[in-house]
């Protein structure tokens, strides 16, 4: 059974089919493509609906290892961007959290909104003691989100590949449960 969470303004809930389009939008925009690890550029519908066809076969195994959720403003009928759980560690009760937004919707408080129940739904819902934000040091904007949710610098990372193969020093966040 397909997981929605809400907020007061949101319908965080798991991507299907319809959202193909917007997702494809989003993903082939190079300035959110660029920070995402390995994201493939440019991105298009065939490509979104591939990953949507993985995804759900992906929710049927035992041990699930993504949660990908459209961000949906409870005003409109599609999504605007993207808040997940990848990889999931369910040995270690840990997660990399992964967020975007398409252009037009950023500055509203939504992504912040997103990642919070996110955060709630990770420890209270699948029980997991530790998430982790992987953050490029030029995205300055997850880096900010982050920090104003709570995750704590934890390290710097080497090298991780980005859209294009475009190269990103990266800064790792953490949010411990309790």
């Amino acid at each position: 059974m397909p997981i929605k969470i809400e907020t007061e303004r949101l319908f965080i809930r798991e991507i299907n089919y319809d959202d193909a389009i917007i997702l494809s939008k989003g993903l082939n925009v190079f300035e959110i493509a660029q920070f995402l690890e390995d994201q493939k550029f440019p991105y298009t519908i065939d490509d979104a609906k591939e990953f949507v066809e993985w995804y759900n076969k992906e929710r049927e195994k035992e041990q699930i290892r993504i949660y990908d959720f459209g961000i949906q403003p409870k005003k409109m009928k599609d999504i605007i961007g993207e808040v997940g759980l990848n990889p999931v560690n369910w040995r270690e009760k840990s997660a990399g959290l992964f967020y975007w937004l398409l252009k037009e919707y950023r500055s509203r408080g939504y992504a912040t909104e997103a990642v919070k129940r996110l955060v709630d739904f990770s420890f209270n819902d699948l029980g997991l003691n530790r998430l982790e934000i992987s953050a490029s040091v030029k995205n300055t904007s997850s880096i900010r989100l982050a920090e104003k949710i709570g995750f704590k610098f934890a390290n710097k990372t080497e090298k991780y590949k980005g859209a294009n193969e475009i190269i990103h020093d990266a800064l790792i966040f953490e949010f411990l449960r309790g």
